[in-house]
């Protein structure tokens, strides 16, 4: 039933300013299909920026979803000069990898995981 994920969600305050924030990360263009969402594609995926509202009001009690990054500590230093701020970590997992979690400029989570062999393989991963 569920095939692939098809797109990350961000509802932001200021969907202009995150799309194009997080466009400087990943080397790419922001998108809009209407005035009131922005996209970007990134890879393997689309992250969407829409207005945060009483439904759904982002923030950091939302899903935190975590980038593959070779290394963690150069990537949060990274992520922290561009504004970013450190949430939680950074830490080793019981299988051995590293993982932190920042809180972007627009009060989003990201998360960071630099694998280890033993997390590689709990995943499946073979590369």
């Amino acid at each position: 039933m569920l095939k692939a994920v098809e797109s990350m969600i961000f509802f932001v305050s200021d969907i202009h300013t995150a799309a194009a924030w997080y466009a400087e990360r990943l080397g790419a263009q922001v998108q809009y299909e209407n005035p009131h969402y922005a996209f970007v594609r990134g890879p393997g995926v689309l992250l969407g920026f829409h207005p945060a509202d009483e439904k759904s009001p982002g923030g950091i009690s939302g899903t935190t979803v975590y980038w593959e990054v070779a290394n963690l500590a150069h990537s949060m230093a990274q992520l922290e000069a561009a504004g970013a701020t450190r949430y939680r970590g950074p830490m080793t997992t019981s299988l051995g990898a590293q993982a932190a979690m920042l809180k972007d400029p627009f009060g989003c989570c990201i998360g960071l995981n630099q694998p280890s062999a033993a997390s590689r393989t709990a995943a499946g991963i073979t590369a």
